[in-house]
């Protein structure tokens, strides 16, 4: 991540704090009473909160620094003293800030069903190996707060979500797998794994927040819900254009390009229900999503990617570096994606959760390459979720 300083925030009381990224999955936290420094963290998901206790002859303080890894957001709260004038009264509050929210942030630590990490399909080795884009399950956020390091899921909000609530994006996107600091076959369109992916979303929509339905579903019927196909365009269209290839660097202009929804250009098509592991599933396939691609060119005059984010490098590492082909002299070129889903929900109190595991790949394509894709993802349901869909209709 970016280790760039963000905005200093004045909390009254002559209390600011600052809120940076240094390293990957890290977030540091600072706090300052008239410009004295009283508080310093570099906070992870194993060790999210730090207090800290200052005292000298002319103040003493106490600060609390917290990071929430899943909701992206770091909290302070502090106190500040200095010497009474006298001894019956030995120390005056001239700062009291209750616990409050500084900054938000995305991407964070997201998850699916109820862990942080899942496990990661894998596909016949004939087609190249392939390997997950990030460690864990990453969440962005589609709602309208500005978020640091990215302000994506609020960009996408209000270009493909406008007349939605807001819902939290989690995933564990596998890609053909990156050598270290070379070219990637996702950047590569000479490659079957040009613009492709394949894994798990995990898409949960809060009550709270006005959702009357799963993300995804027409109602909540449970086993007997429909699809609604227009929900899952969008969310492949956000996918590749914005939370994959805007983070990697692709022009916004270009993306917003492709972020037209016309379902009258895609086939779709969906099942009733599917019996995968101890469960049932809903199958679905659609053909003809286009979207951008992050391909970059290296003739002269074609486009660049571009600075978007301060966690661009992480995208770039996990995708693989640009991979010019002279054969290709156009950047950002589109493709045309098929796609393979199979899909659930459930709901507690607070949010519908609908899960998601498929694969995609490019139309024309060798039909294999999405079948073992999507061999893949169902021995992955069955090996590890197993129960995680609905239960046999009667």
């Amino acid at each position: 991540m970016s280790g760039k300083p963000e905005p200093v925030v004045n909390l009254g009381h002559n209390v600011t704090a600052q809120c940076s990224f240094p390293a990957d999955n890290s977030v540091e936290g600072r706090l300052w009473w008239s410009g004295q420094p009283l508080a310093d963290a570099v906070l992870s998901p194993g060790n999210a909160s730090q207090s800290t206790d200052m005292a000298n002859a002319l103040m003493k303080s106490h600060s609390q620094i917290d990071v929430d890894f899943f909701g992206g957001e770091m909290s302070v709260a502090l106190t500040v003293a200095t010497p009474g004038a006298s001894p019956t009264d030995p120390w005056i509050d001239v700062a009291d800030v209750k616990k409050t929210t500084v900054a938000w942030f995305d991407p964070c630590v997201g998850l699916v069903k109820d862990s942080p990490f899942a496990p990661a399909p894998k596909v016949d080795q004939k087609w190249g190996p392939s390997g997950t884009s990030a460690p864990g399950v990453t969440r962005i956020h589609v709602d309208e707060q500005h978020r640091q390091l990215t302000d994506v899921g609020r960009m996408v909000k209000n270009l493909l979500f406008a007349d939605h609530p807001p819902f939290t994006f989690n995933t564990l996107a596998c890609c053909g797998q990156v050598p270290d600091g070379k070219p990637g076959v996702y950047s590569d369109p000479t490659s079957i794994w040009f613009n492709v992916f394949f894994g798990i979303y995990q898409l949960d929509a809060g009550k709270a927040d006005g959702w009357k339905r799963p993300f995804g579903y027409e109602t909540a019927d449970g086993v007997q819900s429909a699809i609604h196909g227009e929900d899952i365009v969008r969310l492949g269209k956000s996918d590749w254009n914005w939370f994959s290839n805007y983070m990697y660097g692709v022009p916004a202009s270009v993306c917003t390009k492709y972020s037209t929804v016309d379902l009258s250009t895609i086939s779709f098509s969906a099942t009733e229900t599917k019996a995968i592991g101890a469960s049932h599933w809903h199958s679905v396939t659609m053909s003809g999503i286009e979207v951008a691609s992050c391909y970059e060119s290296n003739v002269p005059g074609a486009s660049k990617l571009v600075e978007n984010t301060d966690a661009e490098a992480i995208w770039e590492s996990t995708f693989g570096l640009p991979c010019p082909r002279p054969e290709f002299p156009v950047s950002f070129i589109p493709t045309k994606l098929i796609a393979g889903l199979n899909m659930t929900y459930w709901e507690d109190d607070a949010a519908y959760h609908t899960l998601v595991f498929g694969g995609t790949a490019g139309v024309g394509s060798d039909p294999a390459f999405l079948g073992d894709q999507m061999s893949a993802v169902a021995q992955l349901i069955e090996q590890s979720y197993p129960t995680a869909g609905f239960t046999k209709p009667a």
